[in-house]
C-alpha cells in the first residue's frame, strides 16, 4: 500500500526521511513503519532503504484482526509517534537534522544518513513505560524553532503539568468526545483546571552538535504562565531575519 500523504525531509543531498502523514505506513521487509529512510540515485529515483531507528521497542504498527481480516493498525503503545503527524516534526538545526515529538518532548539527533546519534528527553520521568500509556500524560512541548546559532529553542509546560496534570484532572480525548457538546465542555473544564494548577512555561536549548538539552531563561516580554485554553492555543513564536524571537500578541 502506498501512503496517501508524505513529508519529505532532506538529511543530505541524496538521503531523505519520509514520514507518512496519512498514517497508513510504509511496507518494508514484512513490517510496516511510520518513518523510513530513502536514497536518491543519479537517475532521480527514490528507493526506501529501511525504517528509521527510533530507539524504542514498541513498533508503530501491529497486526490485528479487523472485520475478519488481519490488518496493520496503529500500535496503542506507540500512539505518541503518530502525534508527530499533526505538526512538522523535522528541524534542520544549523546543519544537523533533528526529529522532535511535541507529545512527549523526545528529540532524536540524526546524522546525514539518518542514523540516530542521540535521544534527548525534556523529562526523564516520561520514560518508555509511561509514554506507552497514552492517556496518562499531557503534551509537554508548546513550540520549538531553530536559531541562527545552530541550536533549537523549545518552550514547554512543566514536568508537573506533563506527568501529573492528566491524573489530577482526568481526561481521555476521543473523536466521539469532541463531537459530544457535553463531553467537550467537560474536557475543556478539565483542561482549564490543569492549566490553572500547572501554569508554568519552561524554556530549553537543544544543541545538536553537543547533543545536549539544557534549561534556559525565559525570553523577555513572553508569558511565563498559561492559565486558559485560548492562551494555550495561541502560544507560538517564530524567529525573524535577525534571529530575534517574535511572539505574536
Amino acid at each position: 500500500m502506498t501512503p496517501g500523504l508524505l513529508f519529505f525531509y532532506p538529511l543530505s543531498d541524496t538521503r531523505f526521511l519520509l514520514v507518512d502523514r496519512s498514517a497508513q505506513g510504509f511496507e518494508f521487509e514484512g513490517q510496516r513503519h511510520l518513518f523510513v529512510l530513502a536514497s536518491l540515485d543519479d537517475k532521480g529515483s527514490l528507493t526506501i532503504r529501511g525504517p528509521l531507528d527510533l530507539g524504542f521497542s514498541e513498533p508503530s504498527f501491529q497486526r490485528k484482526f479487523v472485520d475478519g481480516r488481519r490488518q496493520w493498525v496503529p500500535n496503542p503503545k506507540a500512539l505518541w509517534q503518530f502525534s508527530a503527524l499533526s505538526h512538522a516534526p523535522f528541524f534542520t538545526v544549523g546543519d544537523e537534522p533533528v526529529l522532535g515529538f511535541f507529545s512527549t518532548g523526545i528529540y532524536l539527533v540524526l546524522d546525514g544518513q539518518g542514523r540516530r546519534l542521540k535521544t534527548l528527553r525534556l523529562f526523564p520521568g516520561l520514560d518508555d513505560d509511561r509514554i506507552a500509556d497514552h492517556d496518562s500524560y499531557d503534551r509537554p512541548v508548546l513550540c520549538a524553532q531553530p536559531r541562527q546559532d545552530g541550536t533549537l529553542l523549545i518552550a514547554s509546560r512543566s514536568e508537573d503539568a506533563t506527568l501529573r496534570g492528566r491524573r489530577a484532572f482526568a481526561r481521555k480525548y476521543t473523536l466521539e468526545g469532541f463531537k459530544d457538546p457535553r463531553e467537550r465542555a467537560r474536557l475543556d473544564e478539565a483542561d482549564t483546571l490543569s492549566l490553572k494548577n500547572f501554569p508554568h512555561v519552561l524554556w530549553w536549548v537543544l544543541d545538536p552538535k553537543a547533543k545536549t538539552l539544557e534549561p534556559t531563561l525565559s525570553p523577555e516580554r513572553v508569558p511565563d504562565r498559561i492559565y486558559d485554553i485560548p492562551t494555550y492555543k495561541k502560544f507560538w513564536f517564530t524567529m525573524d531575519a535577525q534571529g530575534n524571537l517574535v511572539f505574536p500578541k
